[in-house]
C-alpha cells in the first residue's frame, strides 16, 4: 500500500484494500506491499529532511474541535519554527512485483522517505467526538462509544485464544496467522505436528471459545483476546487471563473465562503482526511459532499471558459487509480473517508521556519487520514511526522533538517562551 504525505499538512493518499475486500483498509505499515507502477506514485513519497503528518487516526468527518489534529500539528510546527529544528528521520519504502509471490519475493528498494508524525486522538476526544453518531461503515464509524469504558457486546470483533505453547517445529498451513491480503489456501503445509494449535500458542477465530470446545482444546485454553471496532483505525479490545481451574473445565458452561481477570483498553492498528517467510536458519527461529509471525518487544507494558505478545499483538478486526453469501463478504474473509495487527495500547502510550516510538529490532527486515517499541527519544536508531498522542503534555511534546532532532533542550525564558506558544497553538476555539 502506497502512502503519501504533504509537508507540515496532514495528507493520507488511501491505499487499496487487497483484491476486493472491503473496509476496513489493511493496518498500517511502513511499507508499500506492491511496487508503484508509475513514476507519479514513486514521486508520492515525502523526501527525507521534511516534516510529514500522518492524521489517518482522525475520528471520521467529525467537526468536534477535540477530533481535530490541526491543533496538534500547529503545536509541532511551532516548535520546530521556533528553535529552527532539522527533521532527518528517514525510513525505507519497499514493496514487490504485482501478482508476485507476497510470501516469499525479495522485496526491492522503492526509495527513502521521512518518517512522518502520526497524531494519535485521546480515547476521551473520541468518546465525545462520536457523541450521537449512527454507526455508518462507509464513513468507517462502526460504534458509538458512550464511555471511555463502552460496552462493545455485539460489535464487529475478532477473537484470539491462548493455549500453552508447546516447544516444536515451525508451524505453516491453512490455520496459521498470516499476512493480511494473503488467502490461507496459499500457505504452504509443512505441519506435522497434531498439537498444532498448542505449538502456535493460539488459535484466530472469530468464533474464539467455540472453536477451541470444537477442536478440543477447551481444557487448555489460558485466556483470550478481542478486538472490535470503533472506527475503522481506532479499536478497543478485551483481554480475559483464565484463573487456575483444578481438573478439567468440563461441564462448567461455555463462558469457561467468565470468572478471568479482565483487561480491557483503547488501541490503535499500525502493523500487520505477520511478514514473509524467515529462511531456516533464522536467529529468533525458537521465538517463533511459525516463519511468518513478526516479533514485536517492549518494556512498556507487561503481557497478562506468559509467553504471548499480548496486548501488542491482538486479532485483526474487520468488516465484511451483512451478506455472508456476498462478494465483499467473502474477500473479507479470505483477507483477514484468522490474520493478527500490531496495535499501541493507550495504557503503552500513557507509559511512554505520550511519545511513542516503533523501531527496526536487530533481526528487521523489509517485509518481515520485527520491531521495538518504547517511548525513548534520545534514540533514533532505526526509528521506523514516530507516534504523538494528544495526552502529551506541552512540556514532554518539546523535550521530545528536541531530543529527535539532536539539538539541545531549551531553557530559562526561552524554555517558558516555547511552552506558552505550544500551549496556544493547542488550545481549541
Amino acid at each position: 500500500m502506497n502512502i503519501s504525505y504533504a509537508c507540515l499538512i496532514a495528507v493520507l493518499a488511501v491505499p487499496a484494500d487487497p483484491g476486493d475486500a472491503p473496509l476496513p483498509l489493511p493496518p498500517l505499515s511502513f511499507e508499500s506491499r506492491s511496487l508503484p507502477q508509475t513514476k507519479a506514485e514513486a514521486a508520492k513519497l515525502v523526501p527525507p529532511g521534511v516534516i510529514a503528518f500522518d492524521d489517518r487516526y482522525r475520528v471520521p468527518n467529525s467537526q468536534a474541535p477535540n477530533a481535530d489534529f490541526s491543533y496538534e500539528q500547529a503545536a509541532i510546527r511551532s516548535v520546530v519554527q521556533n528553535l529552527n529544528l532539522k527533521w532527518s528521520l528517514s525510513r525505507g519504502v519497499y514493496g514487490i512485483p504485482a501478482r508476485s509471490d507476497p510470501l516469499s519475493t525479495p522485496p526491492q528498494l522503492v526509495g527513502m522517505e521521512s518518517v512522518p508524525i502520526t497524531v494519535l486522538p485521546d480515547p476521551l476526544n473520541v468518546v465525545a467526538a462520536l457523541a450521537g453518531v449512527k454507526p455508518s461503515p462507509s464513513e468507517g464509524v462502526f460504534l458509538e462509544p458512550t464511555s471511555v469504558r463502552p460496552d462493545v457486546r455485539g460489535g464487529k470483533g475478532a477473537v484470539t485464544v491462548f493455549f500453552p505453547r508447546m516447544a516444536g517445529g515451525w508451524i505453516s498451513d491453512s490455520e496459521t496467522p498470516r499476512m493480511q491480503g494473503v488467502s490461507k489456501e496459499v500457505l504452504p503445509n509443512s505441519a506435522a505436528q497434531t498439537d498444532r494449535y498448542k505449538t502456535l500458542g493460539r488459535n484466530v477465530s472469530r468464533y474464539g471459545v467455540m472453536a477451541a470446545d470444537h477442536l478440543g482444546l477447551y481444557d487448555d485454553i489460558i485466556g483470550s483476546a478481542g478486538t472490535v471496532m470503533i472506527t475503522k483505525s481506532i479499536w478497543y479490545y478485551q483481554v480475559h487471563v483464565a484463573n487456575p481451574h483444578k481438573g478439567k473445565r468440563r461441564g462448567s458452561r461455555m463462558g469457561v473465562l467468565d470468572d478471568a481477570t479482565h483487561l480491557e483498553d483503547w488501541c490503535f492498528p499500525i502493523l500487520d503482526a505477520n511478514g514473509q517467510a524467515r529462511p531456516s536458519d533464522d536467529a529468533r527461529r525458537t521465538e517463533r511459532s511459525s516463519p511468518y509471525e513478526n516479533l514485536v518487544t517492549t518494556a512498556l507494558v507487561d503481557s497478562p499471558l506468559k509467553g504471548q505478545q499480548v496486548p501488542v499483538v491482538l486479532p485483526t478486526v474487520y468488516y465484511a459487509g451483512s451478506d455472508p453469501m456476498g462478494k465483499e463478504y467473502v474477500a473479507a474473509q479470505s483477507a483477514y480473517e484468522g490474520t493478527e495487527t500490531v496495535v499501541l495500547p493507550q495504557r503503552l502510550i500513557d507509559a511512554a508521556g505520550g511519545v511513542v516510538i516503533v523501531r527496526k529490532a536487530s533481526s528487521w527486515r523489509p517485509l518481515a519487520q520485527d520491531v521495538i517499541i518504547d517511548g525513548n527519544t534520545m534514540n533514533t536508531a532505526g526509528i521506523l514511526g514516530v507516534y504523538v498522542s494528544q495526552v502529551v503534555t506541552d512540556e514532554r511534546l518539546v523535550d521530545a522533538l528536541c531530543e529527535l532532532c539532536g539539538v539541545p533542550k531549551p531553557t530559562g525564558q526561552r524554555r517558558v517562551e516555547i511552552i506558552k506558544s505550544v500551549r496556544k497553538a493547542r488550545e481549541r476555539q
